[in-house]
């Protein structure tokens, strides 16, 4: 899944639970830092492992 699916899916999941818009923008936006997290990490691997 690409990080976009997963933003999708995440987003609708957390819609589907009726949370506060305040609740839902908190756990989308760690959402989007662990997303972004990961990525730089695979960056990293890849310079690492060449």
């Amino acid at each position: 899944m690409t990080n976009k699916e997963v933003y999708r899916q995440a987003y609708d999941e957390i819609n589907l639970r009726g949370l506060s818009p305040r609740t839902v923008e908190e756990h989308l936006g760690k959402l989007t830092l662990f997303l972004q997290s990961t990525d730089n990490c695979k960056a990293i691997l890849k310079v690492c492992w060449k």
